[in-house]
């Protein structure tokens, strides 16, 4: 019977390993973030901390704080998951080094609906729409961190009205060539900052919830 639940599990273990080999590499949660499924880190979504300044989050990150569990993202980090991202898709324009090493410029989407990045735009979240519900609607989203010379930032955006969808690329890109020190306590809508976390993988955990189970039932059999 032990030997039948372990084959199960390791079974269904394969399986979940292949799926999310298949699966997109940025990847939804429900606890407003994201996960890169390349690195196992969890994102702070957009649109979660706009509106507040680089230093306000940063003093949020303690004990007992808005946003305790959290960390700044690194430079390091940053540059990662966002070629995890957006790099491979197959977009129209794709330079890993547009504005220097690691500073990736990517666009898609003229003459269709949507683009490349839909899937991971939606996932990621978005800090501000404008011109909601006209055909000129879209979403725009910058996110600071603590870049080469000074706070930098990645930036996003995505064309959802039915004219701009059409005639305007989707892109994203990080810019990390200046100091911009001086948004440092600055609060707007449009902005917001990279925070990450650790987490566990998927596949890891149903690996301890399948390690968990036999353990289980050994316990169960040593007390017959």
């Amino acid at each position: 019977m032990t030997l039948k639940m372990l084959t199960t599990a390791l079974s269904a273990l394969t399986l979940f390993i292949a799926f999310s080999a298949s699966a997109g590499v940025i990847t939804d949660t429900n606890n407003d973030s994201f996960i890169d499924t390349s690195t196992g880190l969890e994102w702070m979504d957009f649109g979660i901390n706009n509106g507040q300044s680089y230093n306000y989050v940063a003093s949020q990150l303690g004990q007992g704080g808005q946003y305790q569990g959290w960390a700044l993202a690194s430079k390091e980090q940053v540059y990662t998951m966002w070629a995890n991202a957006f790099l491979g898709l197959g977009a129209s324009d794709e330079n890993a080094n547009h504005s220097g090493t690691g500073q990736l410029y990517v666009s898609d989407g003229y003459g269709v609906s949507g683009s490349v990045f839909s899937e991971t735009f939606d996932a990621m979240g978005s800090n501000i729409a404008y011109n909601i519900g006209t055909p000129y609607e879209y979403n725009y989203n910058l996110a600071w961190f603590a870049g080469n010379n000074g706070l930098s930032y990645v930036y996003k955006q995505e064309f959802t009205g039915s004219y701009y969808d059409l005639n305007r690329n989707d892109i994203a890109y990080i810019y990390d060539n200046n100091n911009y020190d001086s948004n440092l306590n600055r609060s707007y809508e449009q902005r917001s900052t990279m925070l990450v976390r650790s987490t566990v993988s998927a596949p890891a955990t149903l690996a301890i919830f399948a390690l968990a189970l036999i353990g289980l039932r050994f316990r169960r059999q040593a007390r017959r």
